[in-house]
Parts: structure tokens; C-alpha cells; sequence
């Protein structure tokens, strides 16, 4: 793998690199550059794994699950403060695009 002088790489050289014309910025940033080698790329994941992997286990947990006595009473709870008119008129807006396979579960 070749090693980047992050020095020089400025937004100018950069644009320089993609367009063959040279930029026409007159001050300079700082450009992030991330390593995808084998070993940087293995803590990534892992660390992504460690924040993500609870979110999307609760979010599939979620899917399956019937909604319990309190998330049913807290719905309840507000619908009943919007009017049954304007719930359904919201609710309607939620499920317009969905197809009927995701009303009915399958």
C-alpha cells in the first residue's frame, strides 16, 4: 500500500486527482483520508458491531413481537388526545404506500 503525504493533500490536489484541472480553492482543508487495509477495516467493523448490533437486534426483536398491554394503552392514550378523526386521517397517511402484505403481516 502506498503512503499519502495527508500534508499535501489538500481539496485542491484532490480535484486535481479526479479532474486533471487544477482547483481553483485559495484556502485549504484538511481532507480525511480512511484506511481500508485488512486490519483497520476488521477494528471497524467490530466497533460498529459493538454499537449497531443491540439496535438491530432490538429493531428484528421488534418485528416479531406483539405490542404489549403499555405500548397498546399509550396509543390509545393518544389517539384519544388527537380525535379519532385525525388519527385516522394520520394513520391512513402511514399506510397508503404499504401493500397489503404489510397490513397483514405476511
Amino acid at each position: 500500500m502506498a503512503c499519502v503525504d495527508e500534508e499535501k493533500l489538500t481539496a485542491n490536489a484532490l480535484w486535481e486527482a479526479v479532474t486533471g484541472k487544477p482547483g481553483t480553492q485559495t484556502w485549504y482543508e484538511r481532507v480525511h483520508i480512511t484506511c481500508r487495509s485488512p486490519e483497520p477495516e476488521v477494528a471497524r467493523k467490530a466497533e460498529n458491531e459493538r454499537i449497531y448490533g443491540p439496535r438491530r437486534e432490538r429493531a428484528e426483536k421488534a418485528k416479531t413481537e406483539p405490542a404489549t398491554a403499555a405500548q397498546v394503552k399509550y396509543l390509545t392514550t393518544l389517539a384519544e388526545k388527537v380525535g379519532k378523526e385525525r388519527f385516522d386521517a394520520e394513520f391512513a397517511k402511514v399506510i397508503k404506500d404499504l401493500g397489503p402484505a404489510h397490513r397483514t403481516g405476511r
